[in-house]
């Protein structure tokens, strides 16, 4: 076969190496596509984790103010049986006054319990929003993972397809000539060859000297770009 069949095979096959590649990038950023979903799922548990935590110290507060409640109460009881031993009327009014400011102390104790109840109740509800925002970034994130893998899927049925295209080409390829296609593919990012047009290398934008272009529609041997090292062609 002639060089100028080989370099036109060659055309065809860069064609197809260049869609392979950029198919490559696009399924190996898919993936990142989905760290903003993770981080939203990821920011709604842990506001949920804080709301419970919320929760836990208040109804710790809420505890040492009931047994703290619970005391007085105990301590009021325990004065008032002592009031039916007294018989001296100044210990009986300063043993009165001690259960009045225990008292005292109870309605501010039990003023402190209800507003522990409803705090309580708003971080109940804080709970609640944060489990449905939960729900609903998982949802989301679970949408974006099952549409990632149908565009992965056809990802990977295109590049078989295009890998049974390319196979069937190079069969008709030179060997060596393909094997240093292959090495320029590898080394240059998917592009191993360059067009010309206008005397400017497509690959690197540089121009080509008159007697470079010569050599290329002389067809006789590859042409490389002495700028990019890719192959030089001319579209026909």
């Amino acid at each position: 076969m002639d060089l100028a069949k080989n370099i036109e095979l060659l055309i065809k096959v860069q064609a197809l190496d260049t869609r392979t590649y950029e198919l490559n990038r696009l399924k190996g950023e898919k993936p990142r596509a989905l760290e903003e979903f993770r981080q939203a799922v990821q920011l709604e548990k842990d506001s949920l984790a804080r709301a419970k935590e919320d929760l836990k110290a208040i109804q710790l507060k809420k505890k040492d103010k009931e047994l703290e409640l619970q005391k007085k109460e105990e301590e009021v009881k325990k004065f008032q049986t002592q009031l039916y031993q007294i018989k001296s009327n100044k210990e009986y009014k300063a043993l009165v006054g001690q259960i009045e400011g225990l008292k005292a102390d109870d309605s501010v104790l039990e003023e402190e319990i209800i507003v522990f109840f409803d705090e309580i109740d708003k971080a109940n509800k804080e709970i609640s929003e944060a489990e449905d925002s939960l729900k609903k970034e998982e949802a989301k994130l679970k949408e974006a993972e099952e549409t990632l893998k149908k565009e992965i899927s056809q990802i990977n049925s295109e590049l078989d397809k295009l890998r049974g295209e390319k196979e069937k080409i190079i069969a008709n390829i030179d060997k060596i000539i393909l094997g240093k296609y292959e090495h320029i593919l590898k080394n240059k990012n998917g592009l191993a060859m360059a067009q010309l047009v206008n005397d400017v290398c497509q690959g690197c934008n540089m121009n080509v000297p008159p007697q470079v272009i010569n050599e290329i529609k002389m067809k006789k041997e590859l042409i490389i770009c002495e700028s990019c090292s890719r192959i030089l062609y001319i579209m026909e």
